[in-house]
């Protein structure tokens, strides 16, 4: 008998017993299941957090495992417990997974960078969207619009919130320490909390997510464009960075077609998770993700033509090649390629993760 969905509200009731679960900590390299799996998550409000209870309500449906939602305040923090081993999933941007896993320092975060190379993809999934919104009353209809309001969108410990916000303002023509003054905020869902309530009149943001629908349903809410040639502003690995013009309605903050900024969102996975365990989570997520478009219409964007793209920056899980390879996706090309990208990460682990 198939194990039944597991409610939002249930989920965030069993956070607390989180840390009361024996782990199996990565460096041992043995491959025991531990008794929950647990699932790495941004707060709740975000379109991480819903995307991510998605994702494991199918996990618990469609695999022996039970596993459970633990949110965290920092996205980077993803990387160093995937490493301990203290979480086991976790969805993750294609910017951030090659930043934090190679230990490139990013302009937010310079000098020596510590480098987490324990995590392995297991498929790719959706774009994740981010841009400038803002109440529909507040007659903002570009970002440079945005000159001399308050707002709001710089979070930190989420490194594309600190770098891409200001520099789509730079692309503008706007500087960020002259022509905006921005409200501190803890997080992403508390920026837009200040835009519903009228304290900002924009906030940099993803724009999926309960809390923008929210401020869509009860305020208006709008994202403004940001064209594909102002790109080259943007100064984190440009090249993981895309411009997609997205439909009206594709997400809540869309009221006319609209380019927007999107990078590639992967699931990963701690390097030791046993390969039975991989091979059974991506076959029930790819098989059974459509389920998931009532959580969000981004997970139309998840199926076997996004889970490796033949350009993949980090290795993938064995478990989740052999699911690939059952399917016909993995090549022959993309084993030489796993085989490089193995020797990489294995000589960051050899150095201490420098």
């Amino acid at each position: 008998m198939r194990r039944g969905w597991i409610s939002i509200s249930v989920v965030a009731a069993l956070l607390s017993l989180t840390l009361l679960h024996g782990r199996v900590l990565a460096a041992s390299g043995e491959q025991k299941m531990p008794e929950r799996l647990v699932f790495f998550s941004l707060r709740p409000g975000t379109s991480v957090y819903a995307s991510t209870v998605g994702l494991s309500q199918l996990v618990n449906q469609y695999t022996p495992y039970e596993t459970i939602v633990q949110p965290y305040a920092s996205s980077k923090a993803r990387f160093s417990h995937l490493s301990k081993g203290t979480v086991d999933l976790s969805t993750a941007t294609a910017s951030n997974s090659y930043s934090y896993t190679y230990g490139i320092p990013i302009p937010v975060d310079p000098g020596v960078k510590t480098a987490y190379p324990g995590a392995r993809i297991l498929t790719g999934g959706n774009n994740l969207y981010f841009g400038w919104v803002t109440r529909t009353d507040t007659g903002i209809k570009t970002i440079a619009d945005l000159k001399g309001h308050l707002v709001s969108g710089m979070v930190k410990g989420q490194g594309t919130m600190m770098i891409v916000a200001p520099d789509t303002l730079k692309a503008f023509g706007l500087d960020p320490e002259k022509d905006v003054k921005f409200l501190p905020s803890p997080s992403s869902t508390e920026g837009v909390k200040a835009l519903i309530d009228g304290k900002i009149d924009a906030t940099f943001s993803s724009l999926g997510g309960s809390k923008i629908q929210e401020l869509v349903s009860v305020r208006g809410g709008r994202a403004l464009p940001f064209p594909a040639d102002k790109l080259k502003s943007v100064r984190v690995m440009p090249e993981l960075f895309k411009v997609h013009m997205l439909p009206t309605g594709y997400l809540a903050p869309l009221m006319e077609p609209t380019p927007v900024i999107g990078t590639q969102n992967f699931l990963i996975g701690r390097e030791n998770l046993p390969d039975e365990a991989a091979y059974r989570i991506v076959k029930a997520i790819l098989e059974h993700y459509t389920e998931l478009l009532t959580v969000s219409v981004e997970f139309k964007e998840w199926g076997k033509k996004q889970a490796v793209p033949s350009d993949f920056f980090l290795p993938y899980h064995p478990g989740a090649i052999k699911y690939f390879k059952e399917q016909g996706i993995w090549t022959a090309d993309m084993d030489v390629h796993q085989k490089e990208l193995l020797e990489k990460v294995g000589r960051l682990t050899r150095t201490g993760g420098r």
